[in-house]
């Protein structure tokens, strides 16, 4: 068996960008909105959703259960 260090292969260094004080991800929905940058970013992806006809409106039946939602920052 050959190791990574062996046949000069190594992962890949991974950075948090979050920890840079240049760049935050908001935790709430409420810090998402207040942020001029995250809101324009929301509301370009909702605009791309509704353009593209993601979805179409209908009427729950009676026996099924509604599927909810989350922004993913």
């Amino acid at each position: 068996m050959i190791t990574r260090a062996e046949a000069g292969t190594f992962k890949p260094n991974i950075f948090n960008l979050s920890a840079s004080p240049i760049f935050t991800v908001p935790t709430t929905i409420k810090h998402a909105i207040s942020d001029p940058a995250w809101f324009n970013a929301m509301k370009m992806e909702y605009g791309h959703l509704v353009a593209n006809s993601t979805w179409t409106i209908t009427d729950l039946p009676f026996s099924a259960s509604v599927v909810g939602c989350k922004w993913k920052f």
